[in-house]
């Protein structure tokens, strides 16, 4: 199993990184949130009232 390297955003510059992508905590967190959502959804039969929903004029 890979090793997750323990560096801040402030360290990459320093081992000669300009930029750093982190896809696999933005999977992680994409993820949860859609368990949560799929989980309302399959309680209540409707995403109303879900908490933490981005509105739509945000989303454009």
């Amino acid at each position: 199993m890979a090793k997750l390297l323990p560096f801040s955003t402030t360290e990459w510059p320093n081992l000669g990184f300009k930029i750093v992508f982190f896809p696999l905590t933005t999977l992680m967190a994409v993820t949860e949130v859609m368990s949560v959502c799929l989980g309302h959804l399959k309680e209540q039969g409707i995403t109303d009232n879900l908490p933490g929903l981005m509105n739509f004029q945000n989303f454009q």
